[in-house]
């Protein structure tokens, strides 16, 4: 049996009787409930993990308590940097730091993960790494809030376009305003972000504003 998957599944899961049985029951070994919370990319069962990524799945809420009181030696563990280990919630994120104590939580390194999530977003702004420069952390000291609204309004599928661009007005109202690329029509939008815009009067209704989708 392949423990390590099938605690990595249960815990992303979040089946708290499948775990119990896998350790109380398979007495699976502590070096796969390790190897289970803190995936690498050359892990043998990466796969698996690329499958609950796609997802944005993670540790779950539960299962992540379950971990503190079953295999206490995670706690003040370091998280290795891989893709497996990005966090996509702010509950999850708030247990690892506060609760297991793991150091070096990763939040998505592209934002296009995090634009259609309200409340990680305002996590991540509570934390200082959201300002309204930017990405504080970001390795790209260059990137700004222009460049975010740009991206945004361009790239974020139409499910997410409000709640992005809303998130980012409500966050830093005083600096935010449409980019001029967007309303000279220099860089075309998604129909859905030009309507926004529109809408939203930051954009007049003369402007050049265009979109590369619109039917």
């Amino acid at each position: 049996m392949d423990f390590s998957s099938c605690i990595y599944l249960a815990s992303t899961n979040g089946k708290l009787d499948v775990l119990d049985w896998l350790l109380n029951e398979a007495k699976a070994p502590l070096e796969a409930f390790l190897d289970a919370f803190n995936p690498a990319d050359e892990c043998k069962y990466y796969q698996v993990v690329l499958d609950c990524m796609a997802h944005q799945k993670t540790h779950d809420g539960s299962a992540l308590l379950w971990w503190r009181h079953n295999v206490p030696q995670v706690q003040g563990t370091w998280m290795t940097p891989s893709p497996a280990n990005e966090q996509y919630n702010p509950i999850n994120m708030h247990l690892l730091e506060q609760v297991l104590k793991v150091q070096d939580i990763l939040w998505p390194s592209a934002m296009w993960n995090l634009r259609g999530s309200w409340s990680m977003l305002s996590y991540l702004q509570n934390k200082g790494i959201l300002t309204a420069s930017g990405l504080a952390e970001e390795q790209d000291k260059d990137w700004s809030l222009e460049d975010e609204l740009i991206c945004i309004s361009a790239r974020t599928p139409p499910s997410w376009l409000c709640t992005a661009l809303e998130w980012w007005q409500c966050a830093f109202p005083q600096q935010f305003a449409c980019p001029a690329e967007i309303a000279s029509g220099e860089t075309p939008v998604r129909e859905g972000a030009r309507k926004w815009w529109l809408r939203s009067g930051l954009c007049a209704a003369d402007s050049g504003i265009t979109s590369f989708d619109r039917r």
